[in-house]
């Protein structure tokens, strides 16, 4: 058996990343936890609604989601207190596919952010934007709409935060590079997931 190291792995990614693009796309749209990561027939956008998506107790399996558009999101704001903090936030990555050797090209990222009663997740991906709620952080780090994430879930960084919800979400609704349709070159998982560490981190250093 001849090893590659993950240096040359890594090497060979960075030469023919379209064609492993495509075969980890192919995986993970039959992978437990695609829809984490975007589904391969929506990669482009083509599944998008525009919408905000969320489960206020995601550790609850028949706790129905709610969702409202992202133009608009006085409805959704009805579900948390106007002047409720968000004092943490953490980003994470994990493989969009479940037989990826390393997340060091490609990966899906979302963010976790705390307040005093709860934990919360925000991530992007080809549907809309999904916000998860829970008492319990390990539900909304490790699941996505109650379907087990891929692992390893890793975290890339984390620093204090001192936004208010309401404040936090009208930024959201605002910012119309957000409610764009999800492109793989210009607004992925990864440009939103850099977009909300940057607004909510303290050091603004992430």
């Amino acid at each position: 058996v001849h090893l590659v190291s993950d240096r040359s792995f890594c090497c060979f990614l960075r030469r023919n990343w379209q064609a492993v693009l495509n075969a980890v796309m192919g995986a993970s749209s039959s992978a437990s936890a695609s829809a984490s990561s975007s589904a391969d027939n929506g990669k482009n956008g083509n599944e998008w609604t525009d919408k905000l998506y969320f489960n206020p107790e995601c550790a609850d399996i028949n706790r129905e989601q709610v969702d409202c558009p992202l133009y608009n999101l006085t409805n959704f704001q009805d579900y948390f207190e106007s002047d409720e903090q968000i004092i943490k936030v953490i980003g994470y990555q994990c493989p969009l596919s479940t037989w990826q050797w390393t997340q060091y090209v490609f990966n899906h990222q979302f963010v976790v952010f705390k307040t005093k009663a709860w934990w919360w997740s925000i991530e992007k991906n080809t549907e809309g934007i999904t916000v998860q709620r829970s008492a319990n952080k390990d539900y909304v780090m490790s699941y996505f709409r109650h379907i087990k994430r891929n692992e390893p879930v890793v975290e890339m960084s984390t620093d204090k935060a001192n936004y208010s919800l309401k404040s936090f979400f009208e930024w959201i609704q605002t910012a119309v590079h957000w409610k764009s349709p999800y492109s793989w070159i210009s607004s992925n998982c990864q440009h939103f997931t850099k977009a909300v560490l940057d607004y909510l981190a303290w050091n603004k250093i992430l």
